[in-house]
């Protein structure tokens, strides 16, 4: 499972929940939040925010999941948006792509 940094490089948390930005008017500062409770680190500005947030949904876009059988059968191939999986019995198999966001 694909994981982020904290700020602080001193935790790595799981991509499986929400992360928000949370902006704070009285000093103008912003933080980002894992699942509503993790810092996830703290910024001078909002733009800055957004501009990490924008980091970590490019890293995170794209991510091909393949389960380890289907990578064990070397006679799977990927067309289009899919794996195909061909069958012993002469049938196929099309699995649509996963992606980890």
């Amino acid at each position: 499972m694909l994981s982020i940094r904290t700020q602080d490089r001193m935790a790595l948390v799981p991509y499986n929940q929400p992360i928000n930005i949370v902006y704070i008017e009285q000093s103008g500062k912003s933080e980002i939040y894992w699942n509503k409770v993790g810092l996830l680190g703290k910024y001078a500005t909002k733009e800055r925010a957004l501009e990490v947030l924008e980091e970590i949904e490019t890293a995170c876009m794209g991510k091909i999941i393949i389960a380890k059988p289907i990578l064990d059968n070397s006679a799977w191939y990927y067309k289009g948006r899919a794996i195909v999986l061909p069958q012993n019995n002469g049938d196929i198999e099309i699995l649509p792509l996963v992606y980890q966001m």
